[in-house]
């Protein structure tokens, strides 16, 4: 047992060497693809970590192979290069034994990852692919600069001249509204002006002063010009926190053992019936085929025959066609 613990201490030091080199590589070329989504959106951090920790499961998936075939070649090699291999002989030590602590350390991490893929590594990625989608629907954060045209809210434009930038008092407020059933956008302006968003974040409300609306009615040839004190305009869409996405589906990545076996079992299920109408289908072909007509008394034709072979085979391929989509 000392030499066993000896034996299993010399790969522990490896290992966990190899998976980190091995996670760090993989997660190096993970971040500047989420870096390349996630910027200029203010997506929180906490679910930056959580996409983090969800990729993560595919990278230890591929980094614990990679760290156990790299354990053994450093430990033995260390125990070779000293000579420790070559003492262990002369003490009359079989090789064998130091292998078998390494066989049942395999067997064990082997276990381990076993139900690590089977389990945690499909929910890791239905929930990763689930967050990525819910990222990407994140429009970039709401940024309003003096006299710059700010175009990120869907079906407007807004322009404004000064704003406050300890508060959120603006001047020289423009808005183009092309949500209107017009061609022409509707033009709001106005003097002064505050803007908050709605409890939800996602819609801006503007309260504007000492302005106008311009806007083309009727049948576009009637042009409309009102004034007024204070209005209030409601922008939707202007929030750029991330909507919730959920999803039943899974792709082959996203389903364990469980999951396939179900999804078999229904596909069986709905092939045998295929197969049952499949039958009766050519049953009743095979009989209108093959029946004179009410009435009329001649032989059976060498066409109809061929009618109904052909038919016949024609199920018949479409047999083989969910046998081979089932197989594949």
């Amino acid at each position: 047992m000392r030499l066993w613990r000896y034996v299993v201490s010399e790969h522990i030091g490896p290992f966990f060497f190899g998976l980190f080199v091995s996670t760090f590589v993989l997660i190096i070329d993970f971040i500047p693809r989420v870096l390349e989504m996630v910027v200029g959106r203010d997506i929180p951090a906490a679910m930056v970590a959580r996409l983090f920790i969800y990729n993560l499961a595919w990278m230890l998936a591929l980094a614990v192979p990679m760290a156990a075939l790299v354990a053994p070649l450093m430990a033995f090699g260390r125990l070779s290069a000293d000579n420790e291999i070559v003492a262990l002989k002369a003490a009359g030590v079989n090789p064998v034994r130091l292998v078998i602590p390494v066989l049942i350390a395999a067997a064990v991490v082997g276990s381990a990852l076993v139900w690590f893929n089977n389990e945690v590594l499909p929910e890791s990625n239905h929930s990763a692919r689930l967050l990525m989608s819910q990222i990407n629907r994140t429009r970039p954060t709401l940024q309003i600069k003096d006299n710059v045209f700010v175009g990120s809210i869907p079906g407007y434009y807004l322009l404004v001249k000064w704003r406050d930038p300890r508060g959120d008092s603006l001047r020289g407020i423009t808005i183009y509204d092309q949500t209107a059933s017009s061609r022409w956008p509707r033009t709001v302006t106005g003097e002064t002006g505050t803007m908050r968003f709605t409890p939800d974040g996602n819609t801006l409300i503007m309260e504007l002063q000492n302005g106008e609306v311009h806007e083309y009615v009727g049948t576009e040839r009637s042009y409309r010009r009102t004034r007024f004190e204070a209005q209030t305009f409601f922008l939707p869409g202007a929030g750029g926190k991330a909507p919730t996405a959920r999803s039943d589906f899974r792709t082959d990545r996203e389903k364990s053992t469980t999951h396939m076996m179900r999804d078999i079992a229904g596909w069986k299920s709905n092939l045998a019936n295929y197969h049952a109408e499949l039958d009766s289908m050519s049953r009743s072909s095979l009989l209108a085929s093959l029946t004179p007509h009410a009435g009329v008394r001649k032989p059976i034709l060498k066409a109809d025959e061929t009618t109904a072979l052909r038919l016949r085979g024609q199920i018949l391929s479409q047999r083989r066609l969910i046998n081979s989509m089932m197989i594949e």
